[in-house]
Formats: structure tokens, C-alpha cells, sequence
């Protein structure tokens, strides 16, 4: 989805078409024009990511829609409880309500609020008291990401080779998948991966080689990047193959086949755009494709090897990571196998969130901090080594909430888009205190 900037904010383009919409009462018609002054005002705000379908005042203005169209619903007077409600059952799922501190807007949009939530709609109030450019602005803000949380719907996911033995809590259950994202897992079998792998990158190998070293050094021979590349080049066909958004490889087996590893062909699709996890964790593979989507930042999985409850710190470390990720990039062995070609990355300091959905999408782990530390090269530890002191909670408290082994990092402060997402979806979120 395209970014752009309206009023300083950027906006992310919705595949749903949005309506907005403003309600005034019959008797308004004293004040009509100061009320259409007060639509336009509002809608230029939201003309970015929606479709002006002007003011109602009564119910056969509304028109004919699509089945749980957006709605973003402007009430301009009191008296309109009704029109909003009745609206909302033909067709429309008021995404965002937003009221302000004239003509009983906000007594009326109380109203609708709770006979809405009463039915079962995640809807949000919004109050825009005078319509100042702050405080539109902070609606916008929340409209947007609300927005974005619905446009999460809707993937495909492969799952190679299956889940790593040793990953007993990592799995998802596929009906609340469906049931809750629309995401769909596809089983892929190791050998077609192998078949694959086999069939090499052909001409484009040398191309692929070159973006390779002009962004990482490289302490690995040439032939062993070579075969980590015949890797990233089945991967792709796969992809293309099965249609998929994402992908979770159960990357250990590739060692004892064919003597490589799949690190650098998941640090390439990652820089792509193409969510790519490790060991067969679905659970946090589908954590990565949902933050990829909501921030469109970098996202990386890590297993969290280390924490210190002095600094308040949780060291995360694992043998890939995004070449898009900012830092010095060198190329060495994987950790545990000291063989094919492992990525060391060197984050840079500054805010992350660090998120990871529950077995049954019920839960979103949530945590807030910085990296304070990265590139620290232990030869105890998997390649990519970063260190990140939490910014709310004790990190002892992180041992008692955890989901699993891995979590994801979101490169910036992201906890609001994901406080949103989860209320949207009705997933609660779980903290450390």
C-alpha cells in the first residue's frame, strides 16, 4: 500500500472504499450553511483516504453499498441517533465516529455509541471539540489507523518443510486464522524446496552476487554465498508458484541435505518485502506479516538470549536479519552449524517495538523500548546480535508473559498502531509491568 502526506501525517492508501459521511438534523436547516462549512472543514482532513458523500438528514440520502462498507461518520447536530444507527444496518460498519462541542453533536453521538457497542461494532468515539487542526488532526490520526488495522485482512502464508521439532509452543490454529486475519497456510514438502534449490539461480546469479557484496563484507567464500543464493532463487519461485504473502522455513534441514543455510535468502525477500520467518514458527511469522503490514517499518525475528535486569535490557540474536535494516552488514558462518552463510547486522540506536501474537490470535505481546546496544559480535550467540532496554515494565516480568522463543522487532515506536489494531480485532494486548 502507497504512502503519502497530507497535513504533516502520513497516510496510507486503503484498498476499502472509505465513505465519509456527516449527520445533521431536519430541523438544521437554519444553519445549513455554517454545517456545511463544518463538513468541508472536516472532510479535507480525511479526503486522503475517503470518498465525500456529503450530509444526511434523511435515511433515503443514504444510498446502496457493499456489504460492512467503512464509514466515518461526522455528527454535526443532535437529533441524529437514529440516521446513524439505521445507517450502520444498511451495509456500513462505522469504523470512527467523530463529534465536537456544538449544536448537541456530542450528547447524540453518545447515544449511537452505545447502542452500536451494545450490537457488538469495535467502533471508536472520537471528540474534536472546536475543530481545531490539533485536535482534527488526533482523529485523523486514530481514523488512519484504524484503517490500516482492517486492511491487515487477507493472506497466504507458506509453511515449508513444517514446524521445527524443538518449536512445542509455535504453532497457530488455523481456523481462528481464518477466523480472525482471513490468513491461509499453505503446505509446502521440503523436497519440492530441494527440487528447487537444485534447479540454481541460472543468469542471474552473478547479478544477485553483486547487490550482495555492495552491501555487506563478506568473511565466507564466494561458493558459499553462491549456494545460499540457489536458496533465495527457489524461494522466489515458490512464491510466485503459490501466490504467497509470506513464508516460515524449516531451515535446519536444509543444512544436513544440502549442506547450506536459508539465512541470507530470508535476509533478501525480508528487504523485499516478503515476509520470511524461520524454523517453522508460524506463530511469529504471521506477527511479522501483521506489523510489516500496519507500519510498513522493518521486522525482524530474534530469539531472546539474554536478559539483565540491572540495565532492563532483553538481548535478541538470530543468524538473519533484513539488508534493508540501517547498519553495517558482514556476512559469516551460521551459528550453530559453522557452515553456509549467516547475516550480522549492526541495528542502529533508537526506538523499536517488540510484539508477538498467541497460539490463538487471541493475545498480541506488546512491549515498548530502544536499542541501546547491536554489532556486539559474541561468538556465543547467533550472528545478528541486538540489545534493547524496555521502556515500560521489568524485563523479569517479560519471563512470566511470554508467548514463546521468538519475538519480533518493529524498527520505531509503534505501540499505538498495534493498541489500535488489537481493539479493532478484539485481541488483547499483554504487557510487562
Amino acid at each position: 500500500m502507497a504512502r503519502r502526506k497530507i497535513f504533516g501525517i502520513k497516510i496510507m492508501s486503503s484498498p476499502r472504499p472509505i465513505v465519509f459521511m456527516s449527520f445533521a438534523s431536519p430541523l438544521s436547516e437554519a444553519i445549513r450553511d455554517k454545517l456545511e462549512d463544518m463538513h468541508n472543514k472536516v472532510y479535507a482532513y480525511f479526503s486522503a483516504f475517503s470518498t465525500d458523500k456529503g450530509i444526511v438528514t434523511k435515511l433515503e440520502e443514504i444510498g446502496e453499498y457493499p456489504e460492512r462498507t467503512p464509514l466515518i461518520a461526522l455528527v454535526l447536530t443532535g437529533g441524529t441517533e437514529k440516521k446513524i444507527v439505521e445507517t450502520t444496518k444498511r451495509n456500513f460498519y462505522p469504523i470512527i465516529i467523530i463529534s465536537h462541542s456544538s449544536f448537541n453533536s456530542l450528547p447524540a453521538a453518545l447515544e449511537a455509541m452505545a447502542y452500536l457497542k451494545k450490537e457488538g461494532y469495535r467502533t471508536r468515539l472520537a471528540y474534536a471539540g472546536s475543530l481545531k487542526e490539533r485536535e482534527l488532526l488526533e482523529v485523523v490520526s486514530l481514523a488512519q489507523r484504524i484503517v490500516t488495522s482492517m486492511n491487515v485482512q487477507g493472506f497466504r502464508v507458506g509453511l515449508i518443510g513444517g514446524l521445527s521439532e524443538w518449536l512445542v509452543a509455535s504453532d497457530v490454529e488455523r481456523g481462528r486464522l481464518y477466523e480472525v486475519l482471513g490468513g491461509e497456510i499453505v503446505d509446502i514438502s521440503m523436497d519440492e524446496l530441494v527440487r528447487e534449490i537444485k534447479e540454481g539461480c541460472g543468469k542471474n546469479l552473478f547479478a544477485y552476487r553483486d547487490q550482495i557484496v555492495k552491501r555487506c563484507s563478506a568473511n565466507v567464500e564466494i561458493g558459499e554465498i553462491d549456494k545460499a543464493l540457489a536458496v533465495y532463487c527457489a524461494l522466489k519461485r515458490l512464491i510466485e508458484k503459490y501466490r504467497l504473502d509470506g513464508f516460515s522455513l524449516k531451515c535446519f534441514d536444509l543444512i544436513s541435505i544440502l549442506d547450506t543455510t536459508g539465512c541470507l535468502a530470508l535476509a533478501l525477500l525480508n528487504s523485499e518485502g516478503i515476509t520470511a520467518g524461520c524454523e517453522g514458527d508460524m506463530q511469529t511469522t504471521i506477527t511479522m506479516l501483521v506489523a510489516k503490514r500496519l507500519t510498513g517499518a522493518e521486522v525482524w525475528m530474534a530469539n531472546p538470549v539474554e536478559i539483565d535486569s540491572e540495565e532492563n535490557t532483553i538481548t535478541l540474536a538470530h543468524c538473519t536479519a533484513s539488508l534493508a535494516l540501517k547498519g553495517r552488514c558482514i556476512l559469516k558462518t551460521h551459528f550453530e552449524s559453522g557452515k553456509g552463510v549467516g547475516v550480522d547486522i549492526k541495528l542502529q540506536k533508537g526506538p523499536v517495538t517488540l510484539v508477538r501474537f498467541s497460539g490463538d490470535l487471541s493475545s498480541l505481546l506488546l512491549l515498548r523500548g530502544e536499542v541501546v546496544a547491536s554489532g556486539m559480535e559474541r561468538e556465543d550467540l547467533c550472528r545478528t546480535q541486538v540489545k534493547v532496554r524496555l521502556s515500560e515494565g521489568r524485563v523479569e516480568a517479560f519471563l512470566e508473559k511470554a508467548f514463546g522463543n521468538h519475538l519480533v522487532l518493529v524498527d520505531g515506536d509503534y505501540a499505538d498502531v498495534f493498541k489500535t489494531f488489537a481493539e479493532v480485532y478484539g485481541i488483547r494486548v499483554v504487557k510487562v509491568a
